[in-house]
């Protein structure tokens, strides 16, 4: 029951209004201290990073597990927003930085390599994501075809601008940039006849004018030059591959090129594995040498894709096995300090000859790990970032690390756990 006192109603009133002010005032500050510590101890993302384990149980026995957390809708830069940066890494405006006091990382070693129409004729969106997503990586190297019968459609004219963004594109993103320069221009082959190896003197005057103007374009951006795509293989060097035409090449176009862009390393053309009447890499190589080949190339690219079967490591047989021979070959040619670069490796989600997703990324730790422990070798590239389409007819359409949905694979998550590893 209240009881009526003279004033004490009055006292009643005044007291909340200070001590309200107080209390409102050690409320705020215990919820602001609350909140600070909250913020502080949460992930960039606001959530886990996805799980990335690669067991090691022998030298010839590597198992990869991938625990992937899928979101409802693709981040369209590549990284699901329950995916975080590694703590062992943070981005900048210029690739990779270490937070840790390990200054190298083996991403500084890894790229991406992706076919130069797929970005060149992108929309702009697209190619942001997809520049994004090799950014994200942590993997620094790009690599890209720029296309002659592309771009160079009449002797002296070229479209710069379909290559421009890629490149200002990429190196924005502070990403290192391998170039291969390929095809002959339309207006020295027949309609349609882009497979075309430079086999003439015409051929070659061509090629190399077309080189030289990139390479004068792109002075001090672009980071490495590589001279045509497999041309060991008839199926981009046609009608037949050949060491002789190809070694003319070199010898053509390295001395152009050293001289457009000075200091940038130029490599031989990847060299993939094939049958009749593709030539194999070794004797490829010899062939090089043999035609006067030596002192025209900076590097030895090779295409070490590994054995799908499943009965094999993960990372081992088929392309890996020339890593050894051509080291050797090198060594006995007096090109010991010459490098091999692996500049496309993979493997395929889909089609025939596939492998399941886990098994790719059983497959990218092995070849990773295998690769690095050969002796003087450069950069590996995983072939390639995003798949084609959606047609099981081709396995061609399968060797990205996202689906068409935009979904990451488990191989991303490795090789990207990778690229935030000490360098080896």
């Amino acid at each position: 029951m209240e009881t009526s006192v003279p004033g004490a109603t009055t006292a009643r009133r005044r007291r909340p209004v200070w001590v309200a002010l107080i209390l409102a005032l050690v409320g705020a500050l215990l919820v602001g201290v609350v909140a600070w510590v909250g913020l502080r101890d949460r992930s960039p993302s606001g959530s886990a990073s996805p799980s990335v384990s690669v067991q090691v149980s022998s030298a010839s026995s590597i198992v990869a597990t991938t625990t992937v957390p899928q979101p409802s809708t693709p981040a369209p830069s590549g990284t699901s927003p329950s995916a975080p940066a590694s703590p062992l890494a943070t981005t900048t405006g210029t690739g990779t930085s270490p937070a840790s006091p390990v200054s190298v990382r083996m991403g500084e070693q890894l790229g991406l390599s992706i076919p130069g129409n797929l970005l060149s004729y992108a929309s702009q969106a697209v190619l942001d994501r997809d520049l994004d997503r090799v950014k994200a990586s942590g993997m620094r190297w790009i690599r890209f075809d720029i296309v002659a019968n592309a771009i160079n459609l009449q002797p002296g004219r070229y479209d710069w601008p379909v290559v421009d963004r890629v490149v200002r594109g990429a190196d924005r993103r502070g990403l290192k940039i391998l170039a291969i320069l390929t095809t002959l221009p339309t207006w020295c082959v027949p309609a349609g006849a882009w497979k075309t190896g430079p086999v003439t003197q015409a051929h070659r005057d061509a090629y190399v004018t077309f080189a030289r103007a990139v390479a004068q374009r792109y002075r001090g951006i672009i980071d490495a030059y590589e001279i045509w795509n497999e041309p060991n293989l008839d199926q981009f060097w046609a009608p037949t591959p050949s060491t002789r035409d190809y070694t003319a090449l070199l010898r053509a176009v390295y001395p152009v090129l050293k001289q457009a862009a000075p200091g940038t390393p130029v490599l031989s053309g990847g060299l993939g594995d094939g049958e009749s009447p593709d030539i194999h890499p070794v004797p490829f190589l010899q062939g090089m040498y043999d035609r006067g080949g030596k002192g025209f190339f900076d590097a030895v690219a090779l295409h070490p894709y590994a054995d799908r079967n499943p009965a094999v490591t993960p990372g081992t047989g088929w392309g890996m096995n020339e890593i050894a021979p051509l080291r050797a070959l090198m060594d006995a040619r007096g090109d010991q300090q010459k490098r091999l670069w692996a500049t496309e490796t993979g493997a395929p989600t889909g089609g025939v000859g596939s492998v399941s997703p886990q098994r790719q990324a059983q497959m990218a730790q092995g070849v990773v790990k295998r690769w690095f422990a050969s002796p003087r070798v450069g950069p590996l590239f995983w072939y390639t970032l995003n798949d084609y389409s959606g047609d099981a007819k081709d396995p061609e359409n399968f060797f990205g690390l996202f689906t068409l949905n935009g979904t990451s694979k488990p191989a991303w998550w490795v090789l990207r756990a990778a690229a935030r590893e000490p360098a080896r």
